[in-house]
């Protein structure tokens, strides 16, 4: 889009044009702008700072789905944002935040979606303390964490990549040395890796990949092949299996019905 001011009725400025989604290629579609309250925190950190400083708390988010919702004993799959992993010094882990916890409210406020709580967040002054409302093991709790100032390019790390498997049609293999450096999967990381996948099943569609490495099922580490079986068989059919997955550096969760 070639940018400029988005105005309403009365003239006041209420965004930055910055992109549109036409199928003529032309001025045809539908227009994309920056609110212009962001826009106007942009503008002063630039003015006071000359750059832009963000904030970042330092976890993966995700929305939550419904099977998700029933494995952690939530009423709804609308119930908050599931974190999905936690990145290592960060503000998170040294509030006690962990996997699984479920952010329901910012500051007092609910949350819409996992993308109104990263932008909060990241235009939020570094060094500000945060409250947060959690749900964990279907019990409400607050934490208060400190942000840090994201560097540069860091702070798309609050999200994470959402993948959801509805059937199982996935195939697994150990982790060895060799596969690690082909993968190029992160020093500590422990689990299986997706070796293949059914291309007409569930899992291919809704966007699982090889070289994918799970930690854990239902919430048990797994560190073998054999492991991750074992579990699973154990797991009746119709119940919810529940999968933590690594990819490059970032961290998923993502949830189905064992067929």
């Amino acid at each position: 889009n070639s940018g400029g001011a988005l105005v309403n009725i009365k003239g006041e400025l209420v965004g930055i044009n910055t992109a549109i989604a036409t199928r003529s290629r032309g001025y045809m579609g539908i227009g994309f702008a920056i609110p212009s309250n962001m826009a106007k925190q942009v503008m002063d950190s630039l003015i006071a700072k000359g750059k832009v400083s963000r904030s970042q708390l330092g976890v993966y988010i995700q929305e939550l789905d419904a099977s998700m919702a029933q494995s952690l004993k939530l009423d709804n799959a609308n119930a908050g944002i599931l974190v999905s992993g936690i990145i290592p010094g960060s503000p998170a882990e040294k509030a006690g935040i962990k996997k699984y916890d479920v952010i329901t409210q910012l500051n007092g406020r609910r949350l819409a979606d996992s993308n109104q709580f990263r932008n909060q967040i990241a235009l939020i002054s570094p060094n500000s303390q945060v409250t947060l409302t959690l749900m964990r093991n279907g019990k409400e709790i607050e934490l208060k964490p400190t942000l840090t100032e994201a560097e540069s390019g860091t702070v798309q790390r609050e999200n994470a990549p959402v993948d959801q498997i509805q059937q199982e049609d996935i195939a697994v293999q150990d982790l060895t040395p060799a596969l690690r450096q082909r993968y190029q999967v992160v020093a500590g990381v422990e689990g299986v890796l997706v070796s293949q996948l059914n291309p007409n099943g569930a899992a291919s569609e809704k966007g699982v990949r090889r070289g994918d490495i799970i930690t854990e099922i239902n919430r048990q580490p797994v560190k073998s092949a054999a492991a991750f079986r074992e579990r699973y068989a154990q797991i009746a059919k119709g119940d919810v299996v529940l999968l933590a997955v690594r990819r490059g550096s970032g961290s998923l969760v993502v949830a189905y019905e064992k067929p």
